[in-house]
């Protein structure tokens, strides 16, 4: 077996790049989804589970999302000069990275109102929730700019392995081994 060796900065970003693109593509999916089923309506317009649906692919498309953008243990940010948004496209990541702040990852108390009222005996609340969805445009626009995102990515990915060395591995059944997910991935390169 060939192993390609990187240097230590060099396999952190390629590691963090890998991880960052698993990461949009299941955002990117979750999108294709809330347009595909029509799941961007405010909740009172919808009947039955539908908002809850919606709400659950909408926030697993802000969570996986925010996290190549996120503060992460070990590795580095993503270079700056990779994300290649125009105007509205810098406009969107920000209110999506802002929202996973404010109320998919965290319930922050800017984005929330409760009143208790009282009349007569009876006593209730009134909560005041953002509404958990994108529209369909802010999804197509996702769509657009995640795409551009992963091709930068790719290409970085591509020139980080290009600076590697192929070193001669031995074969070996325990190095295949482990409980994650896959013990090995091979990533097709886009076109």
């Amino acid at each position: 077996m060939i192993e390609l060796r990187l240097s230590e900065n060099d396999q952190k970003l390629h590691d963090r790049l890998v991880v960052s693109s698993d990461d949009i593509t299941l955002a990117r999916y979750c999108a294709g989804v809330l347009l595909k089923k029509r799941w961007h309506a405010e909740q009172w317009e919808r009947r039955g589970t539908a908002y809850e649906q919606q709400t659950a692919f909408t926030s697993a498309l802000v969570i996986a999302y925010g996290r190549p953008f996120t503060v992460s243990k070990g590795w580095p940010a993503i270079p700056s000069d990779l994300i290649p948004y125009d105007d509205r496209e810098a406009a969107l990541h920000g209110q999506i990275i802002k929202l996973r702040h404010q109320v998919y990852a965290h319930s922050d108390s800017t984005r929330y109102l409760i009143k208790r009222l009282r009349v007569g005996a009876v006593s209730g609340l009134v909560i005041r929730r953002p509404a958990l969805r994108l529209t369909a445009d802010e999804a197509t626009l996702f769509l657009t700019m995640t795409g551009k995102l992963l091709s930068s990515i790719d290409v970085r990915v591509q020139a980080v392995l290009a600076t590697a060395t192929a070193e001669l591995v031995p074969d070996s059944p325990q190095a295949l081994t482990g409980a994650s997910r896959a013990a090995i991935t091979f990533h097709r390169r886009r076109k």
